[in-house]
């Protein structure tokens, strides 16, 4: 933060503007506020050392007033937490979540800005005109999540946690299917199949080759915004709120195709009720096995 204190300053109004921008015509991003860094050698920019915000509550409130107005179209679900200094109310920093926008461009809107930026490596680019028509030109992709969703024992049926995908993108997903490990995966022996979702079938991945694909029949379609259950677990189903829920995936759909890994934890499963969790995700290779508990 320029004067290390709120209200935000023009140049952090030029910051923000420009990082919407960038991070969302690129694949989402972080700023952490309150931090020097600059450049040593040529090389990219450098944390140096901690410049903790006073007056943070002013700056969060000027950041949750200013992100809408600062990008156009403006982004969803940006957004900014306060990390606060040790012993202080009203001191530390902020972590500002951008996530990757849609199948449309957007433009930092700052004063004297009016430009289209693209994060590259450890700086804002301008797009070229050839860079922003194309993105006007992209084709809008599903985006397929991996989601829980709790119902309490009642009317006869016990605990059970719902299993679905949900598609999280701006395109109709079609075709849906998916398959869990080969390293983890849900207890799918002690899962019940929901009638009418996807149908367990003899196919198996190349990376699963004793696995099992659940896929959807050719009707069936995912629309955008949407989640659809597919297996419903309630036998052995843990009751320690901290017990940890989490499978390798991978899920497909016509022209799409992503593998990932996915955890969550039973209470928040259980807090999101009667709505869904979508499920953590983190690239397969940078698991930390010791931190994952067997449920």
């Amino acid at each position: 933060a320029s004067n290390q204190s709120g209200p935000m300053s023009k140049d952090d109004k030029q910051n923000l503007s420009k990082a919407l921008s960038g991070f969302a015509n690129a694949s989402g991003g972080i700023l952490i506020w309150g931090v020097k860094a600059t450049e040593v050698k040529d090389s990219p920019d450098v944390a140096q050392k901690l410049m903790p915000i006073k007056n943070l509550k002013r700056f969060i409130t000027d950041l949750n007033t200013l992100s809408p107005q600062l990008v156009s179209p403006f982004l969803e679900n940006v957004s900014h937490k306060p990390i606060l200094e040790a012993g202080h109310s009203d001191t530390g920093y902020v972590i500002t979540f951008i996530p990757e926008g849609g199948n449309e461009p957007h433009m930092a809107t700052g004063a004297n800005l009016q430009r289209y930026y693209c994060r590259t490596s450890s700086t804002f680019m301008k797009m070229s005109h050839a860079m922003v028509a194309d993105r006007f030109n992209r084709i809008a992709k599903p985006d397929l999540r991996l989601c829980f969703s709790y119902l309490p024992a009642g009317h006869g049926m016990k605990a059970r946690i719902m299993i679905g995908i949900v598609n999280m993108g701006l395109a109709i997903a079609r075709y849906p299917a998916i398959t869990f490990g080969p390293r983890f995966s849900i207890p799918i022996g002690q899962c019940y199949l929901i009638p009418w979702s996807l149908d367990a079938v003899p196919m198996v991945s190349i990376e699963m080759q004793n696995g099992q694909v659940f896929q959807g029949r050719e009707q069936l379609v995912l629309h955008p915004k949407t989640m659809l259950s597919f297996l419903r677990w309630e036998e052995r189903l843990p009751t320690d709120r901290q017990a940890q829920i989490f499978t390798d995936f991978e899920v497909f759909a016509s022209g799409y195709y992503r593998k990932s890994f996915a955890y969550t934890r039973l209470g928040d499963v259980i807090d999101a009720a009667p709505g869904f969790k979508i499920g953590k995700e983190a690239r397969r290779d940078s698991i930390v096995l010791a931190e994952i508990e067997q449920p």
